[in-house]
């Protein structure tokens, strides 16, 4: 609006979206009483233009005219309907108190100014639209979390009291099918936990508390809390994480739910008798402003199947699993390495991995060291 009044002159002029017969006003120009900001809108009678304009699909220009505009002394008027395939999206109204105050020139000008406002308007909108999707998404996914929840707690905290004995002796069978409802309680949970945190991170409302943090505490933590899986199915796990590394500036519960992702998809990918190592280091990355910036290098490296070449650009998408038949067979949403990636950003850091078809995947990230992090 300010670029067109100031390259056609004019002393007045209003942008705004269809509402019905009336004139939804996003920006104005040149006006005092003609427009209220608390009730921004104009009635489409009060712009003698918008009529033809709207029939007609194009610019119309009226001179000299017996009805007035908004301003009482106006003379000209210009309404240009601005478009998005085939329907008017908006429309940009100019006034002046001069007669014929613009020649062909100022109008072919305006035809064009107008094709650029209606595709930043349609993107305007469109972004507009898909914050309101995503919250109302985030909203919806919060809703059915927390209602899955609690019937999910009460299958769960019943099948483990019938597993206990207490209430009454249960033969194999039976141990064998409460085993099953508790596994798949279990396979529910972690799935409305990831839902919960892709809705979170894509709302930008997961938050870190970040303060100093052991790397080799939390190492040690999640290697104990996965050390059942990988005995059961004979895995080595290997941990290289010199006891003397500087913390870092992390959130610890999100910095072990990272390394629980990663070990449980070495877990998961990696037959029988294979190995997983974690590794860590100290090391200096240069950042975007060429800025020198200690970090610490974590590495999970597997004996696993690997990603095939043309799918290891998709690994991190949103419920990717890939198509390898073997790899399918474990259960898994998709989203694990998604949340990850999100979560190393989060910290500032970065994730980025190597893989060989079968013969094993190596997962690296870096976050930064407590001391060279300004808080």
């Amino acid at each position: 609006l300010s670029w067109a009044l100031r390259q056609v002159g004019g002393e007045a002029g209003i942008m705004g979206t269809l509402a019905e017969d009336r004139l939804h006003v996003l920006a104005f120009q040149g006006y005092t009483y003609e427009i209220y900001e608390d009730s921004p809108f104009v009635l489409l009678d009060q712009l003698p233009a918008a009529q033809q304009a709207l029939h007609s699909g194009e610019l119309a220009y009226e001179s000299q005219t017996e009805r007035a505009g908004l301003l009482v002394r106006t003379q000209s008027q210009i309404v240009l309907p601005l478009y998005r395939e085939t329907a008017v999206i908006a429309l940009l109204v100019l006034e002046s108190t001069q007669p014929n105050q613009w020649c062909p020139e100022h109008l072919t000008f305006l035809k064009r100014l107008g094709n650029h406002a209606a595709i930043a308007l349609a993107n305007a909108q469109l972004v507009e639209a898909m914050k309101v999707a995503n919250q109302a998404k985030s909203e919806f996914v919060s809703f059915v979390s927390h209602e899955l929840k609690i019937p999910m707690t009460s299958i769960k905290g019943y099948a483990d009291l019938l597993l206990s004995g207490n209430f009454g002796p249960i033969n194999e069978a039976q141990t064998t099918f409460l085993d099953t409802i508790r596994n798949n309680v279990n396979r529910m949970n972690r799935l409305v936990t990831d839902l919960t945190d892709v809705s979170r991170l894509e709302s930008g409302q997961l938050h870190l508390e970040t303060r100093p943090i052991q790397l080799a505490e939390v190492v040690a933590e999640v290697a104990s809390s996965t050390r059942a899986q990988i005995e059961e199915k004979q895995q080595t796990l290997v941990l290289t994480v010199p006891d003397k590394l500087p913390d870092v500036w992390a959130d610890r519960t999100r910095l072990a739910q990272i390394l629980t992702n990663l070990v449980s998809n070495a877990y998961k990918y990696t037959p029988e008798h294979g190995r997983i190592t974690i590794c860590a280091e100290e090391m200096n990355s240069v950042n975007e402003e060429a800025e020198v910036q200690p970090m610490i290098h974590v590495s999970v490296a597997d004996t696993g199947l690997g990603i095939k070449d043309d799918e290891q650009k998709a690994i991190f998408n949103k419920f990717f699993r890939g198509s390898d038949d073997q790899a399918l067979r474990s259960p898994g949403t998709g989203l694990g390495l998604n949340i990850t990636k999100n979560l190393v950003e989060l910290h500032d850091g970065r994730i980025w991995f190597e893989s060989k078809y079968r013969e094993g995947t190596t997962f690296h990230f870096i976050i930064p060291v407590a001391n060279g992090h300004a808080s």
